[in-house]
């Protein structure tokens, strides 16, 4: 299981508890919360780590893409979580 929180989101208050020898994996996002914490915006020492251990538990070869490929996302890419709707 790979487990991403932000650094400001209230889930990281009681993360779940991972081990090594469960393969399992918990990253803080800096400056992120749920809304707009992501595998690109890990530092790139561990999303190197986040993105080659998916390639391995897919059975698949990571792609090479050079660190302006996995580039963190500006705000204004991240899709807002609920539109704006008018209530009634």
């Amino acid at each position: 299981m790979l487990f991403l929180y932000g650094e400001n989101d209230p889930w990281s208050a009681g993360p779940f508890e991972v081990r090594e020898r469960n393969d399992s994996f918990r990253f803080y996002v800096p400056d992120s919360n749920h809304i707009n914490a992501s595998i690109t915006r890990l530092p790139e020492a561990e999303r190197t780590l986040a993105l080659s251990r998916l390639s391995t538990w897919m059975g698949v070869t990571p792609p090479a893409v050079g660190a302006q490929g996995l580039a963190v996302e500006s705000p204004a890419d991240v899709a807002p979580l609920v539109e704006a709707r008018s209530r009634l």
